[in-house]
């Protein structure tokens, strides 16, 4: 990955757990929305409830990408 500014966290952000992901690729960005399976009261199966959203420009996509199987494949040596 390219070299990166400072990283600061003025307000704390917190982590959303996400049991999916939707992958929306556009021609400039790519949006990222994050889902949960939670069950639901009166009904037979869970629901997928969206709990995060991220729009990246294409390059970060790809950066993302690459950093992601790069940090997997170390985890499963």
């Amino acid at each position: 990955m390219a070299d990166r500014s400072k990283l600061t966290e003025p307000t704390i952000i917190f982590d959303t757990f996400c049991t999916s992901v939707d992958v929306d690729a556009h021609e400039e960005f790519v949006r990222l929305t994050g889902c949960d399976e939670v069950p639901v009261v009166g009904y037979d199966g869970p629901e997928l409830r969206i709990v995060a959203r991220m729009v990246l420009p294409r390059e970060t996509a790809r950066d993302l990408a690459v950093d992601l199987r790069r940090q997997l494949a170390k985890r499963e040596r």
